[in-house]
């Protein structure tokens, strides 16, 4: 009885020191009259502080218009950037809140061809709170090194195996 006990305790403390991971995605945009909404969404925001989101984005193709931070975020303080191509969000507090759902909405401009916006980074509390999205490969337009099969040589010189070259 003492050992089953003590395993039942070892395995609470072990489990309550362990966060859950969350999960975050982007659900399909709708139109309006200015441009496309893109919402972004969470399954549990409790215990969040921060939530710091990269977004891949051509913003020459695409300007962002707004971004809007949720009720789930009353009181959060949000921060928007675009860098090259990649959107940046930030949303702090210092009292977590609790719930789910939309956090955040992206409204960029309507290019009317179709264009490229998803997750290259998401993190929450700086990393404390473990999160899964679907993350995606930057694009940089380049096709990548064509490198072969084989090896390039290299000339190694006279060397004899002493670490000398001669």
């Amino acid at each position: 009885m003492k050992t089953t006990t003590l395993i039942l305790i070892f395995w609470a403390v072990i489990a309550w020191g362990q966060e859950a991971s969350r999960h975050v995605w982007m659900e399909e945009p709708r139109a309006t009259d200015e441009g496309l909404i893109y919402a972004l969404e969470i399954d549990d925001f409790s215990d969040v502080l921060a939530i710091e989101v990269d977004l891949l984005h051509d913003s020459q193709q695409a300007p962002v218009l707004k971004v809007r931070q949720k009720a789930i975020l009353r009181g959060f303080i949000t921060v928007d950037n675009v860098i090259g191509d990649t959107l940046k969000i930030v949303l702090a507090r210092a009292v977590a809140l609790g719930g789910s759902g939309t956090f955040a909405e992206v409204e960029i401009e309507n290019p009317g061809v179709a264009t490229e916006l998803g997750f290259v980074r998401v993190t929450l509390n700086a990393g404390q709170i473990p999160v899964e999205y679907e993350e995606i490969a930057p694009n940089t337009g380049m096709d990548p090194p064509d490198i072969g099969t084989d090896p390039p040589s290299i000339d190694t010189g006279d060397f004899d195996g002493s670490g000398v070259v001669d």
